[in-house]
């Protein structure tokens, strides 16, 4: 197969999973439709009030993947996840775990396997990442930070980045054209 002819199949096949999201004065009430792992559904008050409302998250954010619902957990690759309202309209998909296997890490513990230290980090902005550190020789001792030692240079650093996702409800009132955030 010709490669550009491999890169168009590709495409079509991503973009083939998104939803085409309509604006929310053009959204059919009842379907539901998935932004940036939150799922949200249209709702009509009447034919000239609109509203998108999230009412759910997907792990996936595929179309057609698993629906979490607000409330609950989902342990995915690197972390597990929760689904939840943020404030009384909006709903967020963030990591509040790492996971490692089957073992969970808060954010701040280290763990470490042979010559591999993992650390569950949680920035300022509240981006959850794990990091994994193989160290290179054998002097490092456990438990100390692999950042902090001189005498445990010589490492080798990859980060594992989570999902995130918010989204808050939204309405249109095209007779009196607001649009309003609840």
């Amino acid at each position: 197969m010709n490669p550009l002819h491999l890169v168009v199949f590709a495409t079509v096949v991503i973009l083939s999973q998104a939803d085409i999201i309509p604006t929310v004065d053009n959204c059919k009430p009842g379907k539901e439709y998935l932004i940036n792992h939150i799922v949200f559904n249209c709702t009509a008050d009447t034919p000239l009030i609109k509203s998108y409302r999230p009412v759910g998250c997907s792990p996936s954010n595929l179309r057609n993947g698993k629906k979490l619902g607000i409330g609950l957990t989902y342990k995915g690759f690197g972390f597990l996840y929760s689904c939840h309202r943020a404030l009384n309209t909006s709903v967020e998909y963030v990591p509040i775990k790492c996971l490692l296997d089957e073992v969970e890490m808060e954010p701040g513990m280290q763990l470490r396997r042979q010559n591999t230290e993992y650390s569950c980090i949680k920035t300022r902005d509240g981006d959850v990442k794990l990091k994994q550190s193989v160290l290179l020789h054998k002097y490092c001792k456990p438990n100390e930070s692999a950042d902090s030692r001189k005498q445990c240079a010589g490492q080798s650093v990859y980060f594992i980045h989570a999902d995130y996702g918010y989204g808050s409800t939204l309405t249109v009132d095209n007779l009196r054209e607001l649009v309003k955030t609840a």
